[in-house]
């Protein structure tokens, strides 16, 4: 697996972030003998975030996505990963 990521800001305020990662050629092996090796379905993740730091520079708000496009994967057998995370928060700095 190898990401590939980028972050671009776009202005003193604004940042805008994307991620990509391709994951393939995973195995598994059964747990009784004789052992049996499978294959995990190969899979690829989108990211995409967006950070704005409001003037003052002490408030940032930011929001994102995680597989943005809902793919379904397993990063070990029997282990389901989730589908799309989509968040939203506030950062405030005290100082």
């Amino acid at each position: 697996c190898t990401p590939v990521c980028g972050g671009w800001p776009t202005s003193e305020t604004l940042a805008v972030h994307a991620g990509l990662r391709r994951v393939a050629d995973q195995v598994f092996y059964s747990r009784s003998t004789p052992l049996l090796r499978r294959d995990l379905a190969d899979y690829t993740l989108v990211d995409a975030s967006l950070r704005y730091t409001l003037p003052g520079k002490r408030v940032t708000l930011y929001s994102g996505v995680e597989n943005l496009f809902d793919e379904d994967y397993a990063e070990a057998y029997g282990l389901p990963q989730r589908g799309r995370f989509i968040y939203a928060g506030v950062q405030f700095a005290l100082r």
